[in-house]
């Protein structure tokens, strides 16, 4: 189950490991007791695939009748399985020498292994069992058989604690599924602290193995598997009483699923489904999971599938959810020919697993496909008649979106947050010919990659903006004095610098040049599309008094009568319809403004209508009265009093025209005043605040308030101040990584990241990432004995003044070759302990936050002492480490 550019150097260690110790168990002189089988499962992560496929064919073989998991039982047969008492995972890396041991076991399991190790196995939290390890650990420290001691951590595989051992990715354990299965127990011999940084990359090469640190483990992990493979039988014989002829578990607990169907199209013309002709590619994948929890099958005549085990179901109650999807690849071109269909004819994206799940069609359907990369929401499809989509569909995985539709099909895409009105991201493929998009078309079997896709974007924003500024500036010609469009205007510059950029191969640069003019094209977006609303929303208002309004002109000017009244009625109406187009920019902007008059007029001329038939139907319940109880009352009509009223005072104003026209003036001179005071606009500004004492640096200092509490990471705006400032100021972030246990109290540093140098070794909880001009600067650099950081160092640091003295480094000594995190780094500087009395711009300190405090004791206020952190290269601490950028000092270079 070996991958062809697979495994690397690294994930070979176990393979490794696993010939070692079998050479050394077959020599005669150290034989065990018991039995060992040697299980060569795959050299690399996807070893899972390996003990699984073990499992299914020589514990269980019966597991391929899904009927013994519908009753929940795992069926027993008489062979290997009866005699195999422990299963034994090696998983080896060389970051450190530290080996990890972890177990794994279930509550469904924990009572028959009670007796396991001498009654070591009795506790769910596997606390008796890590000190039965520690016991072994502890003599053979003690015997020092190779001349030395050796260091372990343990814990259980919780996932909580499996991040102990694995700091930075956390990897699948073939142990697993024993435990799942309710097999035997599982134990794995691990490396900790190792951050494994190529792990599943290309460069974990054979020269990036570090033997030095394979060694210890080994050999500590040999002497283990002696002790434990030494056990008397009576040990073990507990167990025996608790395996009979048909079961091992109930299930209730954990249990594997299987899950079963067949891959099929829809078919217009039988209107049904029809079993996909071609050879599939099937994944089950565990929703917010990966690594273990990603299941790959291929399928077989008339597209069925099943898939065994295909998820680790933690109870089979309530399953667990799953995204299930198929593909047909082009053997040739290796684009997608046919991709899982999430339109009308498809099942939920997200289902739920049973123990046995027939999930019936996996309907597939002929698509092209579209690669986009950094979208920040999922995109939705548009097609240009603004259809809706009958197959078609999205997948995401990290920043890499798919977006699969019919051949041959015109379509935009955009996406938006939820609850939003305005769309944050849209790709148009626009043009200055057609600002609006031409939209994607790809052809059967191909596939569009849109590279620099932020950058489109940001494009798709920057076109669709320069249309509606032309628009608008005819009704509004200050419009290309304002902030917005010289705004629109420093988009065009961010946009063509980074295509220089670009050109130039200066990626990172052109990174930060591409988010800020997407920022920026949004914020213009946002207030462009305000401003066309604003002057469209006017539009329904105003088209509500056109008929009344053109009703009075008539009467006023013309007062014709008979069937001559409809050639004024009409003229007036377009003209004021032309009159309103010319002079009032809603009726120019809005999408369709005669759509609105059209509307707003019928609504007038239904109000008569409905008045008619509300006055017929009173007139007739009131002759009902009146034929019942009689005529007592005498009325006259107010709605003909109204309209007589009205006819009578047309008249009247056309008998002095000077004063009806004063009047209107005068009614439209208030009516404009008052809507000129109702529309206020919000300004935000900024509020500087002072600090007291001498500032340490002139320029600017950002964070979050009161760090975040704890969430402290500002990354998105490094690139933007980079691209703004970057030409004329010092951007110099800072960066954190702390140890996943960083807030736990951490009692005489016992938890950190590790250095050694010769036989000694101190711990810090937390990296501190710095900018070769920082270390640069004189409230850095005054309290530094050595170098500051160079541009383009890489494996240096910078220890602490505790740290070197714990180490016995002294400054007329470096620089000076250490091992951190089982790495080769070489100490250029030891920074004073003065530096803890440095205040930034706002009057904190300019280390890392304080976290390892009791939360109704943090104050957000109290920073780390120097004895905590090790500092390094900012670019190191982010791409190799996994930091997030804290705060950034922009120190302006022209002080005036």
């Amino acid at each position: 189950m070996v991958p062809a550019l697979s495994p690397g150097a690294q994930e070979a260690c176990g393979i490794a490991g696993l010939l070692e110790m079998a050479r050394l168990f077959s020599q005669p002189e150290n034989r065990p007791k018991n039995s060992i089988i040697f299980l060569a499962l795959g050299g690399h992560h996807q070893s899972y695939a390996g003990m699984t496929e073990f499992v299914k064919d020589y514990l269980y073989p019966i597991f391929g009748r899904p009927e013994s998991l519908s009753l929940g039982l795992h069926m027993r047969d008489k062979d290997l399985k009866q005699r195999v008492k422990v299963f034994v995972s090696l998983d080896f890396s060389t970051g450190t020498d530290i080996l990890f041991i972890d177990f794994q076991y279930n509550s469904a399991t924990s009572n028959r292994y009670e007796t396991l190790f001498d009654n070591i196995y009795h506790s769910v939290d596997g606390g008796a069992i890590r000190s039965w390890f520690t016991d072994v650990v502890e003599r053979i420290n003690q015997l020092k058989p190779r001349g030395r001691t050796y260091e372990v951590e343990m814990t259980s595989v919780e996932p909580e604690d499996r991040d102990f051992g694995h700091p930075w990715k956390v990897f699948p354990s073939d142990v697993e599924i024993s435990g799942a299965l309710g097999t035997f127990f599982g134990i794995r011999f691990t490396t900790a602290y190792d951050p494994r940084p190529y792990f599943g990359e290309p460069f974990d090469t054979l020269e990036k193995v570090n033997f030095r640190n394979l060694q210890p483990q080994l050999e500590l992990s040999c002497m283990i598997m002696a002790e434990i493979a030494n056990l008397d039988l009576y040990e073990w014989s507990a167990l025996e009483n608790l395996r009979n002829d048909r079961w091992i578990s109930t299930g209730i607990f954990e249990t594997m699923s299987q899950v079963r169907g067949n891959v099929a199209i829809w078919n217009i013309t039988r209107n049904d489904y029809t079993p996909l002709p071609y050879r599939a590619l099937v994944n089950v994948r565990r929703i917010f999971q990966y690594g273990v929890f990603n299941r790959f099958t291929i399928t077989k005549e008339y597209g069925y599938f099943s898939l065994f085990p295909a998820q680790h179901v933690v109870n089979p109650l309530y399953g667990v959810q799953v995204q299930i999807t198929a593909w047909v690849v082009d053997e040739a071109t290796g684009n997608i020919i046919y991709a899982t269909d999430q339109g009308m004819h498809s099942l939920p994206g997200g289902a739920r697993v049973d123990p046995v799940w027939d999930y019936g069609y996996l309907v597939v359907f002929n698509a092209s496909t579209i690669v986009l990369f950094d979208l920040n929401e999922v995109p939705q499809i548009k097609t240009i008649e603004d259809e809706p989509l009958e197959s078609y569909g999205v997948w995401q995985v990290a920043n890499i979106t798919v977006v699969a539709i019919p051949p041959n099909m015109q379509v935009y895409l955009y996406g938006k947050p939820s609850g939003a009105r305005c769309p944050t991201e849209v790709l148009l493929n626009a043009s200055e010919e057609n600002p609006k998009g031409n939209g994607y078309r790809v052809g059967p079997g191909e596939q569009l990659i849109i590279s620099y896709t932020r950058l489109q974007m940001a494009e798709s924003f920057y076109l669709l903006n320069e249309e509606r500024f032309k628009m608008i500036q005819r009704y509004d010609p200050m419009i290309t004095s304002s902030d917005v469009y010289r705004m629109h205007g420093r988009v065009k510059d961010l946009i063509e610098k980074a295509r220089e950029a670009i050109a130039n191969y200066r990626y990172s640069l052109a990174e930060g040049y591409i988010d800020e003019a997407l920022k920026m094209s949004r914020e213009v977006y946002g207030q462009v599309r305000n401003y066309i609303e604003d002057a469209s929303f006017t539009v329904p208002f105003l088209a509500i008094f056109f008929l009344p309004f053109t009703f009075l002109m008539e009467r006023l000017i013309f007062a014709w009568r008979g069937t001559r009244r409809i050639l004024p009625f009409l003229g007036i109406f377009v003209s004021l319809i032309v009159i309103s187009y010319m002079i009032h920019p809603g009726f120019y902007l809005a999408a369709n403004s005669m759509v609105n008059i059209l509307g707003m007029s019928l609504l007038i001329l239904s109000v008569p209508l409905l008045i008619i038939i509300s006055r017929y139907t009173v007139d007739y319940l009131r002759e009902l009265k009146f034929a019942r109880l009689g005529r007592h009352e005498a009325e006259i009509s107010r709605i003909a009093e109204v309209v007589q009223a009205f006819i009578i005072g047309v008249e009247h104003m056309r008998r002095v025209k000077l004063r009806s026209i004063l009047t209107l003036t005068t009614i439209i001179i208030i009516v404009l005043a008052l809507v000129n005071f109702t529309s206020i606009e919000a300004q935000i500004y900024s509020r500087p605040l002072p600090t007291y004492g001498s500032p340490l640096y002139n320029g600017v200092y950002i964070h979050k308030p009161d760090w975040g509490e704890g969430h402290f990471a500002i990354d998105s705006i490094l690139p933007i101040l980079k691209a703004r400032y970057g030409e004329e100021a010092i951007v110099a972030p800072r960066a954190w990584k702390y140890i996943l246990q960083a807030s736990v109290q951490n009692f005489d540093l016992k938890l950190g990241f590790h250095l050694k140098y010769r036989d000694r070794e101190v711990t810090a909880p937390v990296i501190l990432g710095l900018t070769p001009e920082e270390t640069a600067q004189p409230y850095f650099s005054a309290f530094l004995t050595g170098r500051s950081f160079l541009a383009g160092d890489r494996k240096v640091l910078i220890l602490s003044e505790p740290h070197a003295e714990a180490l016995e480094i002294n400054a007329t000594s470096l620089p000076v070759k250490v091992s951190f995190e089982g790495m080769n780094y070489t100490v250029v500087g030891i920074i004073g302990s003065e530096i803890e009395r440095v205040r930034d711009l706002d009057g904190e300190g300019i280390l890392p936050i304080k976290l390892d405090i009791p939360s109704d004791e943090q104050d957000w206020e109290t920073h780390v002492p120097i004895e905590y952190l090790i500092i390094l290269p900012y670019e190191e601490v982010v791409n190799s480490y996994g930091g997030n950028v804290a705060s950034v000092s922009i120190l302006f270079r022209n002080t005036s």
